[in-house]
């Protein structure tokens, strides 16, 4: 503690790892180093230490707070429960990790209630719905972003790439059925995609 006080950081690294050797189950020493980790600008340690302690006491309040703290974000922040899902994907924790997917559809689905026309808000949510496997809601949020903003063509692609191919399938369809969609994306008439 002293050394930290003192700003001593990297004897203070060397204390805490001494004493997670002695003491690998002790929550407040890998919180103690993840914060150490932090002031010395290695944010993938912070981040491991971080998950270590959601390994150790995952349904522990003072977790969130701890994890909200250790990486500068205030409730209610899209970046924590960004967090929350990478730090539940990498312990296994379906179940936690599919409870912070529908939060953050929920925080996208708010900004979209505030702003409809937002192209990053209704991609945001597509890419939210297919980590989810929920493919046709998916679909029909990139379907949704793209007529707001065409020329982020590659993006709704790259998306639809990415899910079961039956909905580039439809997706192709759809932009046939549109010709002028269809002119303003590909520049040219409907027959020249390929399917």
């Amino acid at each position: 503690v002293a050394y930290i006080m003192q700003r001593n950081y990297k004897d203070a690294l060397g204390v805490y790892q001494t004493l997670i050797a002695l003491y690998p189950n002790n929550v407040s020493y890998h919180a103690a180093l993840a914060l150490l980790y932090k002031e010395t600008g290695d944010f993938e340690k912070a981040r491991l230490e971080a998950m270590e302690v959601f390994r150790l006491q995952p349904d522990n309040p003072e977790t969130i707070e701890f994890i909200k703290l250790l990486i500068g974000l205030k409730p209610g922040d899209v970046n924590l429960l960004y967090a929350l899902v990478d730090i539940y994907k990498t312990l296994g924790n379906q179940e936690k990790l599919k409870e912070e997917f529908l939060k953050i559809v929920s925080f996208y689905q708010q900004l979209i209630d505030k702003e409809p026309n937002n192209f990053y808000n209704h991609m945001n949510l597509a890419n939210t719905y297919k980590e989810l496997r929920y493919y046709e809601k998916a679909y029909q949020e990139a379907i949704v972003a793209l007529e707001i903003a065409p020329k982020k063509l590659q993006d709704v692609e790259y998306l639809l790439n990415k899910i079961p191919p039956e909905y580039l399938d439809r997706y192709q369809d759809y932009i046939r059925s549109k010709p002028s969609l269809y002119f303003q994306l590909y520049g040219n008439l409907p027959g020249s995609l390929e399917k």
